[in-house]
């Protein structure tokens, strides 16, 4: 099987953070990623790393009426009742008609959605991952893992990465129509860069350090924002707690600007504080645009690494926010705040 990672690549990677000199990436690429230009230079394509995506959805019926959101170690999402999913609420803005969904956005009434593409064991159970938000009549139905003991046949659910394949093995891209591509895979294991560890620091939305909450992935749109990848929570449930996502794959491509199909599918949720490791991938620097227009308004830049929430959990792969910064009136760019901390 082909691998898009080869050993001589991280070997250069950890030569040039060691002082080995690289050819550098444009500036607003690498100040703003963690790493400096001659460590950028040896890291791989992020192309390679950020393929096109799919949901994987699977509808399903709970023993109870409701059950609670869960971080990727089985811990829940805030305080009870405050961030759950409920059989009693769960009602689809598109079409209900014909066999349970797989691949488009509705079930039926009084099911959940799930986006099966793996299903994670930590040491508090099996763990299958709730789609919420768009699709839903209720957009502020909360993204997040529940317990498969939870689930109707829960056991029989089939995941699109087999049980028997870690989750370094990460998940098929979407090879169009209706058709995967198991060679080239979303969220693959990778190794770490030494020196290139960071805990995450969730920056509330709203608050003096946060993404402006206007900002856009997409030119001449207003609901495509940035703001949610980093501090999610308060979207969603009763909008108390903040956490960022893991995602399987960028909105963007590597040049920044490119859309990248079906990009921003949630792999996990992340908490505050939670370790992040870097790998030799290179970090996506995206243009963020003014709302309604084609106005650049800033830039938001993506990296690629491994992450857990707490040794329950087992490591995830994928692409999360590190740092945010806004766009001067002399073209120029003002100072990165950043997203995680060493």
């Amino acid at each position: 099987m082909k691998r898009h990672f080869s050993f001589a690549h991280f070997t250069l990677a950890i030569a040039s953070i060691a002082g080995v000199s690289g050819t550098a990436l444009p500036a607003q690429t690498v100040a703003h990623s963690g790493a400096s230009a001659s460590a950028t230079a040896a890291l791989e394509s992020a192309d390679l790393w950020n393929y096109p995506n799919r949901n994987f959805f699977r509808c399903i019926v709970l023993k109870a009426d409701s059950t609670p959101l869960l971080f990727e170690d089985g811990r829940p999402v805030g305080k009870r009742g405050e961030y759950e999913v409920r059989m009693s609420a769960a009602s689809y803005k598109g079409s209900t008609d014909g066999p349970d969904a797989v691949d488009r956005m509705s079930c039926k009434p009084g099911q959940l959605r799930l986006d099966a593409h793996e299903a994670l064991r930590t040491s508090r159970g099996l763990l299958q991952f709730h789609k919420g938000g768009q699709g839903y009549s209720d957009a502020r139905v909360p993204y997040g893992h529940i317990a498969t003991k939870d689930i109707v046949d829960g056991d029989r659910i089939q995941t699109q990465r087999p049980l028997s394949l870690p989750t370094e093995w990460g998940a098929p891209s979407a090879a169009g129509g209706d058709k995967w591509d198991a060679e080239h895979r979303n969220g693959r294991g990778c190794e770490p860069v030494p020196g290139m560890d960071f805990r995450i620091t969730i920056v509330p939305q709203g608050s003096a350090n946060a993404i402006p909450t206007e900002w856009q992935y997409k030119p001449n749109q207003t609901g495509s924002r940035y703001a949610k990848y980093a501090d999610a929570g308060p979207e969603q449930g009763i909008g108390t707690a903040h956490y960022a996502y893991l995602v399987w794959s960028w909105m963007l491509r590597g040049d920044g600007e490119t859309k990248s199909g079906g990009g921003g599918m949630v792999r996990a949720l992340i908490r505050d504080g939670q370790p992040f490791y870097r790998c030799a991938v290179q970090p996506i620097d995206g243009i963020a645009w003014a709302p309604g227009t084609t106005t650049e308004a800033g830039r938001v830049t993506v990296v690629y690494g491994k992450t857990r929430s707490s040794e329950d959990g087992p490591w995830v792969y994928g692409w999360t926010i590190f740092s945010h910064r806004r766009k001067l009136a002399d073209g120029g760019y003002g100072p990165a705040i950043v997203h995680m901390a060493k």
